[in-house]
């Protein structure tokens, strides 16, 4: 989906070995300057990212293992219900 300037990927679903930048600009119209993701993506790259703040934030109970406390995860905007 695009808005304005603004790309927003929900999800990708193709074959193994496709690199994101390559997806996302062929997604993209030439006027597209930045891509939201809406998934982890698979691949470790340099980028910017920014923390999401809401009312639908996971809080981790700090008493056991925090999966994402070294890493950049999220859940899936799709498995927002």
């Amino acid at each position: 989906m695009q808005n304005g300037p603004v790309l927003i990927c929900f999800d990708l679903f193709c074959d193994v070995g496709k690199s994101l930048s390559t997806l996302v600009n062929e997604l993209a119209d030439d006027h597209v300057y930045q891509a939201i993701l809406g998934f982890t993506p698979s691949e470790d790259r340099l980028g910017e990212y920014e923390k999401i703040e809401g009312e639908d934030i996971l809080f981790v109970y700090d008493q056991k293992e925090n999966l994402f406390k070294d890493r950049k995860l999220m859940f899936p905007l799709l498995a927002h219900a």
